[in-house]
């Protein structure tokens, strides 16, 4: 797990409100960002966890409901990043009208949670021991944290111009 510094947290929540994206929507951008640089598949689908309110019969018995809305998006193109989230702007608010789509074929081998509290944005990385290396996550980490301190600089920039890597690993 990871806290995201405080002036981390103030530049995504400003580039959010300046793009006319929620926060959520900026923080998935960037993962979908994270796996095409990892992957180089301009075709990049996650999903994202979205508590289910549709049925209040449900909620009260078992309590709160969470289903895996899945979002894919197109990366091609190496669009600059401020597009990039346009679209998953669109995918994600057009996955959300098919939210009752059954989910189960989708296998979570890596979990990316992410919630804001009092204004902190805090990163839990959840991953299969027998798929991933602790060494390989941190530096998924690492990088996610390092392409949320560019896109905030540089969100007009091409994916394919993003820094992710630092210091160390550039040299």
């Amino acid at each position: 797990s990871i806290s995201l510094p405080a002036e981390l947290c103030e530049s995504l929540n400003a580039l959010s409100r300046r793009e006319g994206a929620p926060l959520s929507m900026v923080l998935l951008t960037v993962f979908k960002t994270l796996l095409y640089r990892y992957t180089e598949d301009a075709d990049v689908a996650v999903g994202m966890a979205m508590a289910r309110k549709d049925r209040a019969e449900i909620e009260e018995p078992a309590g709160s409901l969470i289903d895996m809305l899945p979002i894919k998006t197109d990366l091609s193109g190496n669009p600059r990043f401020i597009h990039l989230l346009k679209r998953v702007r669109d995918v994600v608010l057009g996955a959300y009208i098919h939210r009752l789509t059954p989910f189960e074929k989708w296998v979570a081998d890596l979990t990316l949670w992410i919630s804001e509290e009092d204004e902190a944005i805090r990163a839990e990385w959840i991953y299969r021991a027998d798929l991933f290396e602790e060494v390989a996550v941190v530096r998924m980490r690492s990088h996610f944290e390092t392409l949320l301190s560019t896109v905030v600089t540089r969100p007009s920039a091409p994916l394919d111009e993003l820094e992710m890597l630092n210091e160390a690993e550039r040299a």
